[in-house]
């Protein structure tokens, strides 16, 4: 693994999440809901963000793009060993880092990682208009093999 990029930590977490704040808040749909039905059991986009990066980082395998040493961006994911089917859940850059490659040496170094657990197949998914990520992701040999719609509706009495 390359020297720029590590096994990311408990530590790490309060990082990984301003990361992640600062990498989605503008794509993410969870704002959209915060838009329309508010926060969520006073849950806003930011917290449920928050609660997904710990979960996360509790769960899976997150590697860590390190610069004059400060994390700048991460990707995690899980490997099915018996499928050999590997998932990328989460890559993210910090938008102050974006631009010099970093999202690519993750993808890389992920891959990597999963190939070396055993998986012969990655997958990953990505907003539609995340432009510069879905560019990164065919540049790198992805195939799109679905769309799908994100669907949302409050549950109330008798509904």
């Amino acid at each position: 693994m390359p020297e720029s990029i590590r096994f990311a930590t408990a530590e790490d977490l309060p990082r990984l999440i301003e990361v992640s704040l600062a990498s989605f808040g503008e794509i993410t749909w969870q704002r959209t809901v915060d838009r329309l039905f508010g926060p969520l059991n006073g849950y806003d986009w930011r917290d449920r963000w928050r609660r997904r990066v710990e979960r996360a980082l509790a769960e899976q395998t997150f590697l860590a793009a390190v610069e004059n040493e400060r994390i700048v961006g991460y990707a995690c994911g899980t490997v099915d060993r018996s499928l050999g089917l590997s998932h990328i859940d989460i890559l993210a850059v910090d938008p102050a880092a974006q631009g010099r490659g970093h999202g690519r040496r993750l993808l890389s170094a992920i891959l990597d990682y999963f190939r070396s657990q055993g998986a012969t197949h990655v997958t990953l998914e990505s907003l539609v208009d995340n432009e510069a990520a879905n560019a990164l992701y065919r540049k790198e040999g992805f195939h799109q093999v679905a769309s799908h719609f994100n669907w949302f509706r409050k549950i109330t009495a008798g509904s």
